[in-house]
């Protein structure tokens, strides 16, 4: 997102080792002024307030967690004040496992399949 064009990215990484590539990646491509890299679970990152609403969030969950604890994660980024008015969600699911709960406020808008993984679109009004 930053190397096309997004103000401002926040990535939430529990693993140590992937936070400081996430970190080293953004360096190397002179864009660390603009990546936040929060290292922590995203069950805490996602219960604290953050500075501003996004207009785009990515949600990728390991595959291997389960569905229920995925659909928990979309319901506190929708209980939270994470999404502005007219943001999308983009939830990224295994194939063939189930659409994501789509809580109130947030309306399902679409899916796209990319071989292993779908992308579930949901947009909050």
């Amino acid at each position: 997102a930053l190397s096309r064009g997004a103000a401002q990215a926040t990535f939430v990484e529990s693993d140590p080792r992937a936070a400081g590539t996430i970190r080293a990646n953004a360096a190397a491509l002179g864009l660390s002024d603009r990546a936040v890299v929060v290292r922590a679970r995203v069950e805490q990152a996602v219960a604290a307030s953050p500075p501003v609403p996004y207009q785009v969030i990515f949600a990728d969950p390991p595959y291997g967690l389960a569905d229920t604890d995925a659909d928990d994660l979309v319901r506190a980024l929708a209980d939270q004040p994470w999404m502005a008015a007219g943001g999308v969600l983009v939830v990224e699911r295994r194939t063939g496992g189930p659409r994501p709960a789509w809580p109130g406020p947030l309306f399902p808008q679409r899916a796209r399949r990319y071989g292993e993984g779908t992308l579930w679109y949901g947009r909050r009004p």
